[in-house]
């Protein structure tokens, strides 16, 4: 029996992620904190380029990068975003949004985005949801230490489910509904 082989993808697939403090921590051999999230992802999944984002100083990412390279075959490429807060949600939104639209503009086919939500804050993950449920479609990833790295299932479309609604009550409120 001839079982059909599938075909490379011929566009790069890419992880972007925040390098977050397990990540620090798993390279600085911390038990506790594992092989850390953007670790576990890439002994999940192969992937072509590994885009890091990262507000700590350079000295830390440089040593996180050293003890990162051995263990996948992608590219590195870090970004560094300073932000005013690892909180502060406009900052965030820009930073994200900055290498998402670098990432996704320039000649097709588009590359095969997937973000990990686990590394950094709350606020940098709810970000990443919502330019990945609106703008920029891309497989979303969450990982714990107990758990593994999964598929993180989002069961809805903001743009579809949600924002009609937004501007539904932004013009009852205009009196133009």
């Amino acid at each position: 029996m001839h079982t059909p082989r599938t075909r490379p993808s011929t566009s790069p697939s890419i992880l972007v992620t925040w390098i977050g403090q397990t990540d620090l921590n798993a390279a600085a051999g911390q038990p506790e904190a594992g092989i850390g999230p953007i670790a576990q992802a890439v002994a999940f999944k192969p992937f072509t380029r590994l885009v890091l984002l990262s507000d700590y100083a350079p000295d830390k990412t440089r040593s996180y990068l050293d003890w990162l390279r051995p263990r996948t075959d992608a590219a590195l490429d870090l970004r560094p975003c300073p932000l005013s807060s690892p909180t502060h949600f406009g900052d965030i939104y820009q930073a994200e949004r900055r290498v998402l639209s670098e990432l996704t503009t320039g000649p097709a086919p588009a590359p095969a985005l997937t973000i990990h939500l686990s590394p950094g804050t709350p606020a940098m993950a709810a970000m990443w949801i919502l330019l990945a449920k609106t703008r920029f479609p891309a497989e979303l990833l969450q990982s714990s230490k107990d758990h593994g790295v999964k598929i993180a299932e989002v069961p809805f479309d903001l743009a579809a489910e949600f924002l009609p609604d937004v501007l539904h009550q932004a013009d009852q409120r205009r009196g133009t509904a």
